[in-house]
């Protein structure tokens, strides 16, 4: 058996649960519970970073959003299930549900 490693707490608690649960997944498959919280660690971990990307959205995800908005977490664990926050799904929902009005132009007339 391998010489244990110790864990320091230098760099917050993240990157040792984040290690914990990655020595944890090399010795078995982690349950849907454990890998949940390691893939809100490591978003919240590339957040902090600035590693921030647009997420383009889909007539799928779309759909898909209109579908599970009245079922309880609904709208939230389809945002982590596609990679992006809570916030913009319910904020693209509001767009989906609410679109603006778009401002008819008069065809510009040579004069």
């Amino acid at each position: 058996m391998n010489a244990m490693t110790t864990l320091t707490l230098d760099g917050g608690v993240e990157p040792v649960l984040i290690e914990l649960l990655d020595r944890l997944g090399r010795l078995r498959v982690l349950h849907d519970d454990e890998s949940g919280i390691l893939e809100t660690l490591i978003r919240r971990d590339q957040r902090k970073s600035g590693s921030r990307q647009l997420h383009r959205w889909t007539r799928d995800e779309d759909r898909e959003l209109l579908r599970l908005q009245y079922r309880r977490r609904g709208v939230a664990d389809y945002a982590v299930s596609i990679g992006v926050s809570e916030r913009a799904a319910w904020q693209r929902l509001d767009k989906l549900r609410y679109p603006k009005k778009r401002l008819a132009r008069p065809d510009l007339v040579e004069g």
